[in-house]
């Protein structure tokens, strides 16, 4: 009698989940300071790629991924550093998993003043000009922008 065996090997496919560090939807940070998002899969098979983003921009000069963890870490933030950045997971099985924190960044500019010139000399039009001066703060106001 001949004995035969037969082996099978199953391969589970599950589509990636991802969690951004931190959590909070919306991180408040000073101009200057460093911030770091972190983009962690929590599942997916094959392994997830992953890719940090800007939200109707590019990443900021200087942005760095680190790809062990997938940190984005951004040095010296500024107010152009403002906005949503989002993290995407894809592997192919299923819609990619994305996720998103919007960042705002405390900037120290001063008071606003503004001037208008009003020019009325047309019968047809009027001009109107608007200067927007931006006067040094203290080192206690701080305004979003």
């Amino acid at each position: 009698m001949k004995v035969t065996s037969l082996l099978f090997f199953c391969i589970f496919v599950v589509p990636p989940r991802l969690h951004v560090e931190p959590s909070d939807s919306e991180i408040v940070a000073r101009a200057g300071a460093t911030v770091a998002l972190r983009c962690k899969v929590t599942s997916g098979n094959p392994a997830p790629s992953m890719e940090w983003r800007k939200v109707n921009d590019r990443l900021p000069a200087g942005a760095e991924t680190r790809d062990q963890d997938q940190t984005l870490t951004m040095t010296s933030v500024g107010r152009h550093h403002s906005g949503v950045y989002e993290c995407t997971a894809a592997n192919g099985v299923g819609e990619p998993a994305k996720a998103a924190v919007t960042l705002k960044v405390l900037c120290k500019y001063g008071k606003v003043i503004v001037r208008e010139s009003v020019d009325r000399t047309s019968p047809v039009f009027t001009q109107i000009l608007l200067w927007v001066f931006l006067t040094p703060a203290s080192p206690s106001e701080s305004f979003f922008f």
